[in-house]
């Protein structure tokens, strides 16, 4: 059992710098996936404009995907996603004090393609901190972590959506602001090792 519990821990090692970005990630799209319809509704939206929101934000995933993901490889894993992750945090910020449904939407649009490159940049640098033989163990573990982010941060995005949608997108900016310094510290201290 310690053999485990010491494997365990290497590996969390590894993952660190991601998990510092993942979870944020996951808390601010829990964020979204539990407040954007009553957000936009509360500014006059319908429920069809709604679906078309979410739709907006999805296109550029379909369509630039791949090109995402070539460019996560040549410019840098990690920078790609620190960068793109911290892109939904001036989103987030923003979108409280915004009430024109349309730009709302247009935004979402412009928000899906700039932070397109985090999916890719990270699920690529967790396979890349993958020990051999342990891909799949690895991106379980990646995956329980950023999961229990994001249902604890549905949880807590709706009561925070009960003060108000700054309460809310606030609170998820903030966490991936502290989300990617954390993960640029872990990674100098990794170096460093």
């Amino acid at each position: 059992l310690a053999g485990v519990e010491r494997r365990s821990g290497k590996l969390l090692w590894r993952l660190a710098t991601f998990l510092a970005l993942a979870m944020p990630l996951q808390w601010a799209i829990a964020t979204y996936d539990t407040t954007w319809s009553l957000f936009l509704v509360g500014r006059g939206a319908s429920y069809f404009v709604v679906g078309l929101s979410f739709a907006a934000y999805g296109v550029p995933m379909i369509f630039l995907g791949g090109m995402v993901g070539a460019f996560a490889d040549r410019f840098g894993r990690l920078r790609s996603a620190v960068s793109s992750v911290f892109l939904f945090a001036l989103f987030l910020v923003l979108y409280p004090f915004l009430w024109s449904v349309p730009l709302l939407i247009g935004l979402g649009l412009l928000e899906g393609t700039l932070t397109l490159p985090s999916g890719p940049a990270l699920l690529a640098g967790v396979s890349g901190a993958a020990p051999p033989g342990a891909q799949g163990r690895t991106q379980g573990v990646f995956q329980t972590a950023s999961y229990g982010a994001e249902a604890v941060g549905a949880i807590v995005a709706g009561t925070l959506f009960g003060f108000g949608a700054l309460a809310a997108y606030g609170t998820a900016a903030l966490l991936i602001v502290i989300g990617c310094a954390a993960c640029l510290v872990l990674r100098r201290v990794q170096l460093a090792q």
